[in-house]
């Protein structure tokens, strides 16, 4: 079964940071107790560099088995590895913002690292909460809007590798439909606090006798 703590993590962030790599995504088959790589992407683009050390490290990462309908032990899925949050997750996970811009990719057109930075902001309160409370902070209308501000020109818009201009709005719509299912508002996060006594325990102002 997968286990990412069975990870080599610190040869695993040494080598990625050798070779500037910030997303790594390991596709994988096999049977019983053998598995192989078929395919190993770096930052969107496929890896054929098959003796260097980072290549080595992900092609041994550990598959999870399944039975098929067949009943055979068999073995296939990816698994991704996110050197800005540290994380070595399978793909049945939640996902990353590297998926998230593949997504835009093929909605959009242009290549990952036109959206990534995008999809990092958006996810960017993990840092904060691992599980999917994050999404509180980003995931809604209002994120949506702060998101266009901060990565749009005039229009709203950005230019990917292809010279079409996609505006970010679409593109933050796109990442929290799929990770929510729709697009939440603030009031949907909100309605769902449940209160507390410090939340509304007012004290003398400093600056009060």
């Amino acid at each position: 079964m997968f286990d990412a703590y069975k990870v080599d993590r610190a040869a695993l962030w040494a080598a990625m940071d050798a070779a500037g790599v910030r997303y790594a995504l390991v596709e994988f088959s096999g049977g019983n107790d053998e598995g192989w790589a078929d395919r190993i992407e770096l930052d969107g683009k496929e890896c054929t560099d098959y003796e260097s050390a980072l290549y080595e490290l992900l092609a041994r990462l550990p598959h999870e088995r399944y039975y098929s309908f067949a009943g055979d032990f068999e073995v296939h899925g990816s698994v991704m590895v996110d050197r800005v949050a540290m994380t070595v997750r399978r793909s049945s996970d939640m996902a990353t913002p590297y998926h998230h811009a593949k997504s835009s990719v093929k909605k959009f057109g242009g290549y990952v690292g036109d959206y990534i930075a995008i999809h990092e902001w958006i996810d960017g309160s993990k840092a904060y909460m691992g599980d999917f409370r994050h999404r509180a902070l980003r995931h809604h209308a209002q994120g949506i809007f702060e998101c266009a501000a901060r990565f749009g020109d005039a229009d709203g818009c950005i230019v990917n590798k292809n010279g079409t201009k996609v505006y970010v709005r679409l593109i933050a719509e796109q990442h929290i439909i799929e990770d929510c299912g729709y697009i939440p508002t603030l009031e949907d996060w909100f309605k769902h606090i449940q209160p507390q006594p410090w939340m509304n325990s007012p004290r003398k102002l400093s600056q009060e006798d």
